[in-house]
């Protein structure tokens, strides 16, 4: 099973994009979607309503980004027990998945289940979906290439929205620190890095 978080605010212009792209997603997996809305007025509410039988969701005042990716985790928490294999992954509200993305991390994690912890690619996109700033893409994967841990202490090559991460590894590291507002991704793969070793770049 997929257990995915999306934490966001007045992000209506995106929003349906991102809660489709994970919809979209196909295969042998069930997948548990929540919704972490910071009680936008710009007709997000609107778009969740629309989904409510196929995702979770809240709309309500929060102390922001990390927060809401924290009580999404809190919220699957509660059916964890129900599945075998349970992949975390959260996606920020102006951001999207390609098609079959769940499929491969599906596929990677079964057949390695040593790994905690896996990395792929990402484009950058404006909100037209036209790709931009190609070249930060390709410097963060010639870095993924070059990867040392070490590495990860001087900066940070592997993109957020395309990391995805083992329940197991979740439960054992915690959850994110809300008091970081904008570093919480960075300062959790140091931890998730720091217990399991490095992510495995797919």
């Amino acid at each position: 099973a997929f257990f995915v978080v999306t934490p966001s605010f007045n992000q209506a212009q995106f929003l349906g994009q991102t809660i489709q792209s994970v919809l979209d997603q196909r295969g042998d997996f069930d997948i548990h979607y929540f919704v972490a809305d910071g009680g936008s007025n710009d007709g997000s509410k609107e778009i969740l309503q629309k989904y409510s039988d196929k995702i979770s969701f809240v709309s309500e005042k929060d102390s922001g980004q990390t927060s809401a990716i924290n009580k999404g985790i809190a919220h699957l928490r509660k059916i964890r027990n129900e599945y075998k294999q349970v992949i975390f992954a959260y996606i920020n509200s102006d951001d999207y998945y390609l098609p079959n993305a769940f499929t491969t991390v599906s596929a990677y994690f079964s057949e390695n289940r040593e790994v905690a912890w896996l990395v792929g690619d990402a484009k950058i996109v404006d909100e037209n979906n036209k790709q931009i700033q190609s070249f930060v893409q390709i410097y963060k994967k010639v870095l993924r290439q070059l990867y040392v841990p070490q590495l990860l202490s001087i900066l940070n090559p592997i993109p957020q929205p395309a990391t995805f991460v083992r329940w197991e590894a979740i439960e054992q590291v915690g959850g994110f620190d809300e008091s970081l507002k904008f570093t919480m991704d960075y300062d959790y793969w140091q931890r998730l890095q720091q217990k399991f070793g490095r992510p495995h770049f797919v």
